[in-house]
């Protein structure tokens, strides 16, 4: 046992060890098991629940999340996997700050497929059968304020999650407006 605790402790490069790489393999092996229980669970287990249903929304909502929440686990995996490493600060903190903002970006992509995809699904054979022409122009205002609902969101958290006072940041963008319209 003891050869085995000296090999795992020997270090190979900036602080890391032979134990400290083993476990980064560990975990990104985790990861991609991880990330194909979840894909698993989307092609198969998921789409026999959404069959069952006599609905088309959540079968809609099941294909549109699937690929999404693939990558999702594969990042956090992967962020996770590298805090085994013995890093540098800034480079644990880039990683940290990299994940935070492709993490927030693929949500609000995924929010708005999402969106298109409810809309392709429900609301455009609703709007085609009406007799009305005021909803044709409506609708597609609704939806582009959903979508930029979705990304304003989106870049708020990041930021949010980045450490910067949205606060303050949201006062700046309200005092720049006043000026802009004088």
């Amino acid at each position: 046992m003891e050869p085995i605790q000296n090999i795992l402790q020997t270090e190979l490069v900036s602080g890391n060890t032979v134990g400290h790489f083993a476990g980064f393999g560990v975990a990104i092996f985790c990861t991609l098991l991880l990330a194909k229980i979840t894909q698993w669970f989307f092609d198969i287990q998921l789409k026999k629940l959404t069959a069952r249903s006599e609905t088309v929304v959540d079968d809609v909502i099941a294909a549109t999340l699937a690929r999404p929440a693939q990558l999702i686990v594969l990042l956090l995996g992967a962020e996770l996997s590298l805090q085994i490493l013995v890093l540098p600060e800034w480079v644990s903190q880039f990683i940290t700050n990299t994940t935070t903002v492709v993490v927030a970006m693929l949500a609000a992509f995924t929010a708005s497929r999402l969106v298109d995809a409810l809309y392709q699904t429900l609301v455009l054979p609703w709007v085609e059968k009406s007799d009305t022409r005021l909803d044709d122009q409506i609708v597609p205002i609704v939806m582009r304020a959903c979508k930029v609902t979705i990304w304003v969101m989106a870049a708020l958290i990041t930021f949010s999650n980045l450490g910067y006072d949205i606060v303050s940041l949201l006062t700046v963008l309200k005092e720049l407006n006043t000026k802009l319209k004088k």
